[in-house]
């Protein structure tokens, strides 16, 4: 909720939004928002763990963030042809822009 009012957004896709805020932990903070509207739990399960995958492998940051996933409500079916490539390059290019929009840090 926090991040939802006071943190910046990117949508990388659209129908995908990510919250972020820097924090002072110095850590990435990572959640997900990924409601039944997006599918059985098979289908959520699997985009979580695709997530998970995607942020671990993405290493450290110089800075702590706080972040957090929000898929949005698309016709029925659509989370479940998601290819592991879409929806990882989706994340990537969200990344990427927060990176930028963070800046080098001060």
């Amino acid at each position: 909720m926090r991040l939802q009012q006071q943190g910046a957004k990117v949508f990388p896709r659209p129908w995908m939004l990510m919250n972020f805020q820097e924090n002072q932990e110095g850590q990435l903070r990572c959640g997900w928002t990924y409601p039944r509207y997006v599918g059985s739990a098979v289908v959520r399960n699997r985009l979580k763990r695709w997530s998970r995958e995607f942020f671990r492998q993405q290493g450290s940051l110089d800075r702590g963030l706080d972040l957090n996933v929000v898929l949005r409500r698309q016709e029925k079916g659509f989370y479940k042809n998601v290819s592991h490539q879409e929806f990882k390059q989706a994340l990537r290019d969200g990344y990427q822009r927060i990176q930028k929009r963070l800046g080098p840090k001060p």
